[in-house]
């Protein structure tokens, strides 16, 4: 189980299927210490970012931290997002990744371009989504050298590889390529229903099996996911 997760769905993408509130609740109720809610961005049909969210919420539950963010949709090949820039100094944390609005089935280059363009062009992204997607599978190793460089961090998402939509063995090779360049990375649940807030179980195995060092996991407590959150906030000033 996770202390901090960096990475959840409320019905405001519209995949998810529960309230900021019920997210929170359920988070503390599990003994989470903090929560970051990263709804899509717009380009995924039917979902929002909105600014009751960003302007008005703080801390609504007790006992556990909200933390704001977005997960963004990358959305052309220059890598430019979907994020609505209005936003951006109220984010304490941002998500990109390929998604559902970028064509399957282009070849591996495409998508390589796609996200270190993303993450050379964007300072404000802090987290990259999933690049183990077999939908939008890039070079690992060229998107985990753009990463390190920049001071950015790869996901192990866990809800992919607990359902089964990404090979154990492409996860284990992104979990070695990151400790073998040193590269920061943050176990996240992708969570989209309550049960699933936290859950790291499909991804906890790989990482003992690749001896995955500790100290490359941003969120492996509350303070060291501060830490990274509080340097990475110059970058969304506007």
């Amino acid at each position: 189980m996770l202390e901090v997760d960096l990475h959840s769905h409320t019905l405001f993408s519209q995949c998810g299927i529960h309230t900021v509130i019920e997210m929170l609740t359920y988070a503390k109720s599990i003994g989470l210490k903090a929560l970051a809610v990263t709804d899509h961005g717009p380009a995924m049909k039917g979902c929002r970012l909105n600014s009751p969210f960003f302007l008005r919420l703080n801390n609504p539950v007790p006992g556990i931290m909200l933390i704001k963010g977005a997960e963004l949709n990358i959305i052309n090949d220059q890598g430019k997002t979907d994020c609505p820039m209005r936003y951006l100094p109220f984010m304490d944390i941002v998500l990109a990744g390929l998604h559902q609005n970028i064509k399957k089935g282009l070849n591996k280059k495409k998508y390589t371009n796609m996200l270190i363009n993303a993450i050379i062009k964007n300072n404000f992204i802090d987290i990259i989504t999933h690049p183990n997607n077999p939908d939008y599978l890039p070079d690992m190793k060229l998107v985990i050298e753009a990463c390190k460089e920049h001071d950015k961090v790869i996901e192990i998402n866990n809800s992919k590889t607990d359902l089964e939509k990404v090979d154990n063995n492409i996860t284990l090779e992104l979990i070695n390529l990151c400790k073998e360049y040193e590269c920061n990375v943050a176990v996240n649940s992708d969570a989209h229903a309550l049960h699933e807030i936290g859950n790291n179980n499909a991804v906890e195995p790989l990482l003992e099996q690749a001896d995955f060092p500790d100290k490359l996991i941003v969120n492996r407590n509350l303070k060291t996911a501060i830490n990274y959150i509080e340097r990475r906030k110059v970058y969304k000033k506007n």
